[in-house]
């Protein structure tokens, strides 16, 4: 992977997206960054130590012939089939029986699947977007290479850094359990500004909400859009979910609004909220959540909160989902006691 070049073109797409995004809203940004609410008022001071390679030894390395690449494993499996394989021979041996098969889905896009020698059994593990790490004798695998980021802590900011990992997603940690595979860890991490290395991020948790029958939320959700950018031309499409002809291949659009020349990986969902009067509400109103259609992975999920209504009583709150899938997502919005469901028709191919 060439980090300047590819460092460099994700930038752009991040500043040009940003720029983008606060046409639509003046409400902060610091929406966009997925987080999960915790159900204490506690702040936590002790973080556990993260997950290292040696805490999950893996089995007896195979040495046997390996089975042939067993497709319909994974219904996903069929539009990579040559990349699955062909990558097989080449791939590096994960938790003693695997292969780790990786390709590039586009702009700080890497799909990354995992093949059982043993069976022959694939498992579509996740997209990164800044390498994979993992080790033959461990049973643990890091969704996004934290090497990456300390590389660019050799030129950049702690702050910048912690900018991207917001932006195109931090390090998260799996582990295999007998063909499954599992997220440990924390959920969120920073950067120690003195040692330059990765800690669970220390975070205030907000007191449970009161009962919904306790209170009336003075938000009200009307419409959810989402959008593409577009590589070429560096601007946002119309909204894809208007479209009766949108469908996507290999991160190229279909569909009459646009041309053959479009590609994207990020895509801005835009949630539409109005109310009765000028009103700033502090707390959490709702949620977006993005996920896959077939098997309910929960790939972003992200709080409405910090909102500010003016005294037209309208207001749009951006959220930004970087890196394509090769899977239908659906984009969930929910904000009681409304829910809307979008769903997004991304597939891949040869």
């Amino acid at each position: 992977m060439n980090n300047a070049l590819t460092f460099q073109r994700r930038v752009t797409v991040m500043l040009l997206l940003l720029i983008a995004a606060s046409l639509f809203t003046s409400n902060s940004m610091a929406q966009q960054t997925p987080t999960k609410q915790a159900g204490s008022s506690a702040v936590s001071t002790a973080p556990a130590a993260l997950p290292s390679f040696s805490d999950y030894p893996a089995g007896p390395m195979f040495t046997g012939t390996p089975a042939p690449v067993n497709l319909a494993s994974d219904p996903n499996a069929q539009y990579v089939r040559s990349q699955l394989t062909e990558g097989v021979a080449d791939g590096r041996r994960f938790a003693g029986h695997y292969r780790i098969v990786e390709f590039g889905c586009g702009t700080a896009c890497q799909s990354v699947w995992a093949v059982d020698l043993v069976d022959g059994r694939v498992f579509n593990l996740f997209t990164a977007s800044s390498g994979v790490a993992f080790r033959p004798n461990s049973r643990l695998i890091v969704e996004n290479d934290p090497s990456f980021f300390l590389d660019m802590l050799k030129t950049k900011l702690v702050a910048e850094v912690e900018a991207y990992m917001k932006t195109y997603g931090a390090p998260k940690f799996w582990v295999e359990n007998k063909g499954k595979f599992e997220r440990v860890g924390p959920d969120n991490l920073r950067i120690d500004p003195v040692s330059k290395k990765f800690a669970p991020a220390v975070t205030a948790a907000t007191a449970p909400a009161p009962a919904a029958s306790a209170q009336k939320n003075p938000v009200r959700l009307d419409k959810v859009s989402i959008h593409l950018f577009l590589e070429n031309s560096g601007t946002l499409s119309e909204d894809v979910t208007s479209a009766s002809d949108f469908s996507t291949w290999n991160s190229t659009p279909l569909g009459t609004m646009f041309s053959p020349a479009d590609r994207f990986n990020v895509f801005l969902i835009k949630v539409w909220l109005s109310s009765d009067r000028e009103i700033s509400q502090p707390g959490e109103v709702g949620k977006v959540f993005v996920k896959s259609e077939k098997t309910n992975k929960m790939y972003f999920e992200a709080p409405i909160k910090q909102i500010y209504i003016p005294k037209d009583g309208r207001t749009v709150v951006p959220f930004l989902y970087a890196g394509y899938r090769c899977e239908p997502l659906v984009v969930e919005v929910r904000s009681s006691p409304k829910s809307i469901v979008k769903t997004l028709p991304f597939k891949c191919g040869e």
